[in-house]
């Protein structure tokens, strides 16, 4: 399994998301996009490999360039971390259909809570306790 980890930012979220990344799922491929075509690339080239995608929108234009590429995000599993908590971003964010869904300002320990369930590693109740974002499926 490789993670994909979309960003088109190296900031302080971007940052805070790959260290909590690293310390949770160290053993993990994990592989940085900064564009969403490198990131279409990778998607359409994964050749039977299983792929777990978080997205890291870093602003409402990020947001929307999403969601010109939604039919190619419905056969990836991801997780997308929306810039903020505004009903039009939430709107698109479930548009997206992502498995689910943070915020940008958050600490990234939901995120990692639930990929490390998505890829297996925890039993039935990962993410119990309090969470930061919210669960789309």
């Amino acid at each position: 399994m490789t993670i994909l980890l979309f960003t088109s930012r190296i900031n302080g979220p971007a940052r805070r998301l790959n260290r909590v990344l690293e310390e949770r799922l160290p053993e993990h491929r994990k592989t940085v996009h900064l564009t969403l075509e490198d990131l279409v690339r990778r998607i359409r080239n994964r050749h039977g490999e299983h792929l777990l995608g978080i997205i890291l929108a870093s602003s409402p234009q990020d947001m929307s360039d999403l969601m010109l590429v939604r039919d190619v995000l419905k056969d990836l599993r991801f997780i997308l971390i929306v810039p903020d908590r505004d009903d039009k971003t939430l709107s698109r964010a479930h548009a997206l259909r992502p498995r689910y869904i943070s915020y940008r300002d958050g600490t990234f320990d939901d995120v990692a809570a639930v990929t490390e369930k998505m890829i297996g590693l925890l039993p039935d109740a990962a993410t119990s306790g309090g969470r930061e974002g919210q669960g789309t499926e």
